[in-house]
């Protein structure tokens, strides 16, 4: 028999989506301490650090960006920059295992919102939050800088390495084009605090190309100690559609809902791109967003109307919705929407079938659909380019599973 040692044993399971109100109730209660309003016990604050990490996966910042915001101005208040530029060499790291536990909370929420948590759909959430670290490195923006509207960059989109030109975490030598990514800098800065819209080519969609805000692509919260907020980025990657053509609740005609090929829930939900890229797709196809505006004011002016607060809209069906929008716009939504998962019922089907189709809608469609994985090689190429650029951005509880019955009968 022979004896086997280990040096580092990890052992993974699948980690349970978090809880949004622990998450909440945590921010409060860490804010309230930096504060002074109610001053915590050591305990008490491990014990809300631990429940943030904990309850972090798979939630909406949405539904606590007001607290987000609150705690991180008060810790800014309270300890100021953790990392500072003096020395400008080793001297000025910070061991993370180092900081008090309410700054860990700090560190681990920012990593979280820069890796995860902002998305295309909920980023306006965080209109107004800036880590106050970026005044230390990469640098603050000079005050009175003239904000670009309407502006345009041209950019070579595709994978060509100019030479001598090499920008940090770029890949040089790769071995097949899904090992590799280079940068192409736009010229223009996002400043702290502030949400930039960016609008691309729609050849450009599900191409494998990514928008990244911020440089510095390392993540320093794999080092024991860094000198810098250890994420200085966000990425987003040019698609949509893919990952929801893939899913079993698509391949067999369904609505957008639970996954039944997994227990893992909630799988399929409002606030993933899958949710909310019809609004987006909507906006192109008529090329503006006042076309939402003209949807959403009918429910502005029925609460006015009413007296209620807005929240009271929450529980719209998507008959109702589908309805009133398709009205409100004068074409039919129903064929964009049933793409995404949103089924009219045949009465509310009917009765849009009266109204012209959406110009650009049918086009959009047809887009997505040359673009679909028809095979397993389609597909595993699609899982390496994304989880190259970033590890966990597609749910394995899903892929795991695609990955190995994927094949052209599920491609078709």
């Amino acid at each position: 028999m022979a004896e086997v040692y280990f040096d580092n044993l990890i052992i993974q399971s699948p980690k349970a989506s978090g809880d949004e109100q622990v998450v909440k109730s945590a921010l409060i209660g860490l804010s309230d301490h930096l504060t002074g309003d109610a001053i915590l016990e050591e305990e008490e604050i491990t014990n809300f650090l631990i429940n943030l990490r904990e309850n972090l996966n798979d939630v909406n910042f949405d539904e606590f960006s007001t607290e987000a915001g609150l705690f991180i101005a008060s810790h800014a208040q309270d300890f100021g920059p953790l990392y500072t530029i003096e020395h400008r060499n080793n001297a000025d790291n910070v061991r993370y295992d180092d900081l008090p536990d309410v700054s860990k909370a700090y560190v681990d929420l920012g990593v979280w919102m820069l890796t995860q948590g902002l998305t295309t759909e909920n980023a306006n959430s965080a209109t107004g939050i800036s880590f106050v670290e970026h005044t230390q490195w990469p640098g603050a923006l000079i005050e009175g800088a003239k904000r670009i509207e309407n502006g345009r960059a041209d950019i070579r989109a595709e994978y060509v390495r100019d030479p001598g030109y090499l920008m940090g975490g770029m890949r040089q030598s790769p071995e097949q084009e899904l090992a590799a990514y280079l940068y192409r800098p736009t010229g223009f800065y996002a400043p702290a605090g502030e949400v930039v819209s960016i609008t691309v080519d729609e050849s450009w969609v599900n191409s494998g190309l990514h928008i990244r805000v911020g440089a510095h692509a390392d993540n320093h919260s794999k080092l024991a100690s860094t000198s810098r907020f250890p994420v200085l980025n966000a990425d987003y990657r040019i698609d949509a559609a893919i990952d929801w053509m893939v899913t079993h609740n698509f391949r067999n005609g369904n609505p957008i809902g639970y996954d039944p090929t997994t227990d893992f829930q909630p799988i399929e939900t409002s606030y993933q791109t899958r949710g909310h890229a019809k609004y987006i797709d909507l906006a192109a196809i008529f090329n503006t967003w006042d076309v939402l505006d003209d949807i959403y004011r009918q429910y502005y002016e029925e609460d006015l109307a009413s007296g209620q607060p807005a929240n009271t809209q929450v529980g719209v069906s998507h008959d109702e919705f589908l309805s009133k929008g398709s009205h409100a716009i004068d074409c039919n939504l129903a064929s964009l929407f049933h793409f995404w998962g949103i089924h009219p019922s045949e009465s509310v089907e009917n009765e849009l079938a009266e109204l012209p189709t959406c110009d650009g809608a049918f086009e959009r469609i047809i887009h997505y659909l040359d673009n679909a994985l028809r095979n397993n090689v389609e597909l595993t190429a699609f899982h390496a380019e994304k989880t190259a650029v970033e590890e966990g951005q597609l749910k394995f509880q899903i892929y795991d599973n695609l990955l190995v019955n994927f094949d052209e009968e599920e491609g078709q």
